[in-house]
Order: structure tokens, then C-alpha cells, then sequence
């Protein structure tokens, strides 16, 4: 059959010259028939090469696209984390590392795996970001890997690919967020685990390696811990002696994370309250359980021009299942050994589905990526029930996934043109447009241009600070999508300068006095000159600065401006300096 659809395809992209042989119509008939036979035997690897030139594409597209000045504030955060860990990268001096990732108040992994690529490579932020690609392929060929314990080696693959694919899972992939840490770890950990042997093996000492690399990739992360605790407990469950091996490695992955929670109990902790349950909370996401479910449910998919098909397809899918059910006494077989264990695996995956979603679903605060752990875990399921359905269903099924991941990939790397229902590719631009119209999804020929004229502002910001006070404690107010205390950072890290920039309280009056003494302790315990930045615009500024208009009317008046930098649209930042005290301060 690879034979005759080889020639067939052969003969039919034959234009009125003779340019395929019989030979050629061969060799490609087999090596259709190779890639079958690698899908067959090979799934996992199948699904990592694929997932490898999808990686690469997006690599490509960060390099060309991702500019210095176009970042999130977030990622410019976790960018500069990346070239701080870099620049404290000795190994003479190991400790040096240490201490500075102990400093750190975001979870520390994907940063420190930055670090390689940016000991290979440039140092620039579009360096850094490429870990993201690669987290991808691991993603990707775990959750191959575990479907394949539950399902066809074809289902397997397509799973695999399919989650490359979720404009979601795109979005995270050309972003430097940490979303994709999280799942990756949590992935390998949920693979160690069923390959455990149901927790006798040496590989469940792996599922707690996971455990402990998912809490060091994302704070948030604490909240999948009953989750991935429950998969656990249900994977072992029948064995006395496997359950406790099980809860021996879950408590390994905490124990090896500890040390830096400890670390940074009062930054972490107090951020999670304040901005995952508290007041703050509500600043990023619906408050009532219906909006958050609705929220979710968006963020999930990745945007509401996917959900209708989604939604066809899956209830397609369930009503074939159910007829198919009527009609067959068990499952089909599938590569995972033992009595029970397809049914097990589901069910730790559908019980940690619940509980992960129920975490979510118990704070407003819709984050970014929070849930493309859980996703992964869906994405499992969904390729099980897919398994059950009969083989014409399956095939339209790949057919409509096939379609709708190619357009989608090729949006995502500017090959097409945006346009709905395809969700944006770049999370940034329609955010970033509100200050300025050319970040706009139809002003991308002007991206260089105008990245380059915010990136140079930021840069000027942080070369007049350290011409002024290089040790300066430096509060920055008025903190917006285009300047801030993290884009100056970045500017600062790509500068070689270590520079001490906070973000004042500006909501709580008695932060507001503190951040206005004209000497403040730095990060060391030593007394330092206390600079204010002030970005003053007509947007709203950022939690916790959202007062920033107050803060700048109570600065007393022997406050006094030594720098103005233009930025582009009109807006401004100006540099304070406080005197006399100021000019005489350490």
C-alpha cells in the first residue's frame, strides 16, 4: 500500500515534464512507510522528532520576532533572573549561585536552566527564551509516553502533537513564562509514577524528583501538590508497602524544595496570600464561580474560536464511546501490564483533573498559564477517549486536529496573517497596544522600530541612575506595561549592572512614608542614598503601585529632579533625588 500511494503521489505531482521517476515514486512510498512503521514501533520517539521541528520553529520565530523592549513585564522579570543567574555563574565559586538564587522571590528552575543556553549562546533575552521550545519537545513526549500506557501507538502520537498544537500551549511556548516548567515537571513526574510498577520500582523516587522540580518551577504550584498526591495514592493503591514508597517519594519532592520556600517563606507566601486569595486577587480575574469557570475555561483552549469544534467533537466522542461501550466487554489492549492498570492510570488522571481544577477554580487570580499542568493531564484523557471511538471517527478526529494545528502553527509563526478565529499569536501585542497603537497585531513591520525606541529609554533610565548612585536603593513608581521596575532590570542585567530597583507599596499609607526616607538599607544590610523614579503617563500603574498619582503628591518638596528621559508616545520618567540629606547619603 506505502508502495502505491507512493507512486500515486508520485504521478500526480508530475507537471509536463518528466520530474518523478518510478524510483522516486518508490522511495517515497517508503518513506511513508518508515515513518508508519516508526509511529507503530516507536511512538515516544515519533512524537519527539515531530515535536522537535515544531521546537524549532518557534526557536526560529523567537529569534527573528521576540525583541528586546517587546517583553511583558513579567517575563522582563524572569529574563533578568536568567542573565542574574548567568552573570553569578562561577564555578570557582559555586556558593555565588547559590546565594543569589536564594535571594530570588520566583520560583528559580526555568531561569537556572536559562543559564545553559546563555553559556552556549549570546547573552540576550531571545537566548534565554529558547528553553521554552525545549520544554516543549519534553511536554510533548511525555504525555506521548503516557498515553501510550493507556492507548494505541497512533493515539499516542497524535496526543503528543495535538498538545504542541493548543493555541494555549503555543502562546506559553514564545513566552518566557513558567507555565511550561510546571508541566513539564509535573508530566515526568505523573510518567515516573506509572512506570513505577504502581510504586515498587526505583522509578518512583523520579515521581518525587518531579514533585520537587514542579514546586522550584512556579510557586503556584503548591496548590497541584493534593493532586499530584492523589494520582500517587491511586496509582498504589492495594499495596501497603507500594503506598508508603510512594508517599516516601511525594515527600522527598517537598523536602528537596524546601530549602528555598524556606528561603523565601515571607516573599512567597505573603504573595500568594495577598494575590491568590486576598483582596489583590480580584484584580486579576472574576470573583464570582461562574465567571471563573468561564474564565478558565477560555484560558484553557486558548481563545473562543476553538471551543465550538472542541466542544462538537468531544460530545461526538462521548456519544460513540457510549454506543461502542454497549458492544464491547473491556477495553482494548494497550502497552501498560497488570490487572487494572489502563483503569487506574485514567482514574488517578481523572481524580488529579478534579483536584487540580478545583485549586484553580478557588481563586480568582487567573495568572498566566496557570493551568497547563491540568492541560496536560486532559490531554491524556482526551486521547484515551479518543482510543475508544470507532476507527472511522478517530481518523476524522485526526483529520480536524491535523487542520486546525497547522493553521494554527502557521499563524503563530507570522506565516499567515491574524485573523479570527485564530487567537493571537503573542500575548503582548494587544496588551502592549493600548500605549502604543504600532505594537499592534497589524502594525508588525514597525516591531524592530518601536521595540528598539522603548528598550532605549529603559536603558537610558538605568545608565542615568548608575552615573548618579550606582548602590542607590532606587524606588520606581508608575510601574506600566512598557516601562517598569522589570524592564529596567533587564536593562540593567544586559548592562552588567546590579542595581537595587523596588517597587513601593503605594496602596498602603504607611509604605507610601516609608518609600519617601531619603536613606534606605539595601539588600545587604548596609545604608544607601534612596533614589525615586517617577513614570509618569496617563495609564492606570500596576498593583501594588495603583496609587502612584498620590505617592508623587506627597513627595516632600526638598525632593528634587535631576533626570528626565522622554519615552516615546509622550510620556515621561523622571529621576528624584532628595536633598540635602540625599546628596551626602552613603
Amino acid at each position: 500500500m506505502g508502495y502505491i500511494a507512493g507512486r500515486n503521489l508520485g504521478v500526480a505531482m508530475t507537471t509536463t515534464a518528466e520530474t518523478s521517476t518510478p524510483a522516486q515514486g518508490e522511495s517515497r512510498g517508503r518513506a511513508i512507510a518508515s515513518v508508519g512503521l516508526l509511529v507503530r514501533r516507536r511512538p515516544v520517539a515519533a512524537t519527539a522528532a515531530i515535536a522537535t521541528l515544531i521546537a524549532l520553529g518557534h526557536a526560529a520565530w523567537i529569534l527573528m520576532h521576540r525583541r528586546l523592549g517587546a517583553f511583558d513585564p513579567d517575563e522582563a522579570g524572569y529574563l533578568a533572573q536568567a542573565l542574574r543567574f548567568h552573570r553569578n555563574l562561577d564555578p570557582l565559586h559555586p556558593t555565588t549561585l547559590l546565594r543569589e538564587v536564594g535571594r530570588t522571590g520566583t520560583a528559580p528552575l526555568v531561569p537556572l536552566l536559562s543559564t545553559a543556553f546563555l553559556v552556549i549562546g549570546s547573552r540576550s533575552p531571545t537566548t534565554a527564551l529558547l528553553v521554552q521550545p525545549l520544554l516543549l519537545v519534553v511536554c510533548a513526549t511525555g504525555i506521548a509516553a503516557l498515553t501510550r500506557r493507556i492507548a494505541s501507538p497512533a493515539v499516542a502520537v497524535g496526543t503528543g502533537l495535538t498538545f504542541c498544537t493548543l493555541p494555549t500551549v503555543t502562546l506559553a511556548t514564545q513566552s518566557y513564562w513558567l507555565g511550561l516548567g510546571a508541566t513539564a515537571s509535573l508530566v515526568a513526574a505523573t510518567w515516573a509514577l506509572a512506570a513505577s510498577g504502581r510504586g515498587a520500582n526505583w522509578r518512583v523516587w523520579l515521581y518525587g524528583l518531579g514533585i520537587a522540580a514542579m514546586l522550584l518551577s512556579r510557586t503556584m504550584t503548591l496548590a497541584f501538590l493534593p493532586a499530584a498526591g492523589i494520582a500517587g495514592l491511586v496509582i498504589a493503591r492495594g499495596s501497603r508497602r507500594n503506598m508508603l514508597r510512594v508517599t516516601a517519594a511525594f515527600v522527598l519532592g517537598l523536602a528537596l524544595a524546601s530549602p528555598w520556600y524556606w528561603a523565601q517563606s515571607e516573599t512567597v507566601f505573603g504573595y500568594l496570600g495577598a494575590y491568590g486569595y486576598g483582596e489583590r486577587a480580584e484584580l486579576f480575574g472574576p470573583s464570582d464561580l461562574i465567571g471563573r469557570i468561564g474564565d478558565r475555561a477560555w484560558a484553557f483552549y486558548g481563545g473562543g474560536g476553538v471551543v465550538m469544534p472542541t466542544a462538537a467533537i468531544g460530545a461526538a466522542i462521548a456519544v460513540a464511546w457510549g454506543r461502542l461501550r454497549k458492544h464491547q466487554a473491556g477495553f482494548p489492549p494497550t502497552a501498560l501490564t497488570g490487572p487494572g492498570s489502563e483503569t487506574r492510570l485514567v482514574c488517578a488522571l481523572a481524580l488529579g483533573c478534579l483536584a487540580g481544577c478545583a485549586a484553580l477554580l478557588s481563586s480568582p487570580n487567573r495568572g498566566g498559564w496557570f493551568e497547563t499542568p491540568i492541560l496536560a493531564w486532559m490531554t491524556v484523557l482526551a486521547g484515551w477517549v479518543v482510543g475508544q471511538a470507532p476507527r472511522l471517527m478517530r481518523g476524522g478526529i485526526t483529520a480536524t486536529a491535523t487542520a486546525v494545528g497547522t493553521l494554527g502553527l502557521a499563524t503563530a509563526y507570522w506565516i499567515l496573517p491574524f485573523g479570527r478565529p485564530i487567537p493571537l499569536p503573542t500575548h503582548y501585542e494587544q496588551a502592549f497596544a493600548e500605549y502604543d497603537g504600532r505594537f499592534g497585531s497589524n502594525h508588525r513591520d514597525q516591531l524592530g522600530a518601536v521595540a528598539a525606541e522603548w528598550a532605549g529609554a529603559n536603558r537610558q533610565v538605568v545608565d542615568d541612575l548608575a552615573a548618579i548612585d550606582p548602590k542607590a536603593v532606587v524606588s520606581v513608581s508608575g510601574n506600566m506595561e512598557l516601562s517598569n521596575t522589570n524592564a529596567m532590570l533587564l536593562a540593567a542585567e544586559l548592562r552588567g549592572l546590579d542595581l537595587d530597583l523596588r517597587v513601593p507599596d503605594t496602596e498602603s499609607p504607611t509604605q507610601r512614608r516609608a518609600a519617601l526616607e531619603p536613606v534606605m538599607t539595601d539588600r545587604w544590610g548596609s545604608p544607601r542614598e534612596h533614589l525615586i523614579v517617577l513614570i509618569r503617563h496617563d495609564h492606570r500603574a500596576f498593583t501594588p503601585d495603583a496609587m502612584a498619582d498620590r505617592f508623587q503628591r506627597e513627595m516632600a518638596h526638598d525632593w528634587r529632579t535631576v533626570r528626565t528621559i522622554a519615552l516615546p508616545g509622550g510620556a515621561k520618567v523622571e529621576i528624584y533625588r532628595h536633598s540635602p540629606a540625599g546628596a551626602s547619603a552613603g
